[in-house]
């Protein structure tokens, strides 16, 4: 009898043991760049690969509107996701709108309130809506499933980027970190601490937030560090732009237009400096043609990219038009998306990255 219980011991810890490590190495991160508005595609595209593709995310990290859709996704609340992205309008996210319906800024209000505040919007209803959307259940869903989600937000008082996870704050502070996150400086709220919680609130020192695309506009890096700590071998990185961003239509109307123009370059700009950065595009690819006298896991890091036709039907990514924003929807949840593939071995990543 004792050798029969030892022996069903013995198989179902094995058939654990396996389950497990396959588990493991069946989860995936998914990173979640800005990109506002063109959030809709992001969404729609997060959907596709979840359902048609059966990822199994276990991580997700997000920078802006990444931050406000990292959580469903990973709760699979592909309804709540569809619904938020093709009914938001300017009134969802502003209590103080900066911009007019053509997403020009508005020229008196920019003049009064860059004199006498200290942005030209207000975002107050933005963080409204993520409440309605990640209730205090989902939270308390999200870190008994073991899932993790991390907002990317930039401490304007230290210029340093922070990555802050759902295992380790409070339901209200995950709340205002993701709102933080989705805040675009200069036209949306600053969120504000009396210290930095990373840090220990011993040291008093008041503490502004916003966007985390100042620093991290696709946060792969913090992606690939998870990754070679945890074991998962496949990253997906959800980037809201095309490789080469053109807008031919765009003209210069005058010193508020150029200010908006010049935050989306810059924007752009940290995007690329990111992905090149993380995934170290040559680098890789010479890893990828490195001998080895014995065999590795590889990392597979795989990236979407919008199209041409699917990111210029907005000019600027804070303008929510629901129509615009259902058929942005629609084409990222049909899997329309520009795919590059990238493969390396876990010692060769660690070393490029150390």
């Amino acid at each position: 009898m004792k050798i029969i219980v030892g022996l069903v011991y013995l198989v179902l810890t094995t058939t654990l043991s396996f389950y497990s490590k396959a588990q493991i190495n069946n989860s995936s991160i998914l990173v979640i760049s800005g990109g506002g508005a063109r959030g809709a595609w992001g969404a729609g595209l997060a959907k596709h690969l979840t359902t048609a593709e059966n990822k199994n995310y276990t991580i997700a990290i997000g920078t802006i509107t990444g931050s406000l859709m990292g959580p469903l996704v990973l709760l699979h609340k592909f309804d709540t996701l569809e619904n938020a992205y093709t009914s938001v309008t300017p009134r969802s996210i502003f209590n103080v709108n900066p911009f007019n319906s053509k997403g020009d800024i508005k020229a008196f209000n920019g003049i009064w309130r860059a004199l006498f505040y200290r942005t030209l919007g207000e975002s107050k209803n933005l963080l409204t809506r993520i409440k309605q959307n990640f209730t205090l259940n989902d939270y308390n869903l999200l870190k008994k499933s073991g899932r993790e989600f991390f907002s990317t937000v930039t401490n304007m008082t230290d210029y340093n980027v922070y990555y802050m996870s759902t295992q380790k704050y409070s339901y209200d502070s995950t709340v205002n970190w993701i709102w933080a996150s989705a805040n675009q400086p200069v036209f949306m709220s600053i969120y504000e601490t009396q210290s930095n919680p990373e840090k220990g609130n011993k040291e008093k020192t008041t503490c502004y937030w916003q966007d985390g695309g100042l620093r991290e506009a696709v946060p792969l890096t913090k992606a690939i560090n998870l990754a070679v700590d945890r074991g998962i071998y496949n990253i997906d990185v959800i980037v809201h732009s095309t490789k080469r961003p053109t807008d031919i239509n765009w003209t210069q109307k005058g010193v508020l237009t150029g200010l908006e123009r010049t935050i989306d370059i810059l924007t752009e700009s940290v995007k690329r400096q990111n992905i090149e950065t993380g995934v170290l595009l040559d680098k890789l690819q010479n890893c990828e043609k490195e001998s080895s006298s014995t065999p590795s896991q590889l990392f597979t890091i795989s990236i979407y990219y919008m199209y041409d036709e699917d990111y210029n039907l907005l000019s600027n990514s804070l303008l929510f038009d629901p129509m615009i924003m259902r058929t942005m929807w629609d084409s990222g949840a049909k899997g329309h998306a520009r795919r590059s593939i990238y493969k390396v071995t876990a010692q060769s990543l660690q070393s490029i990255m150390h």
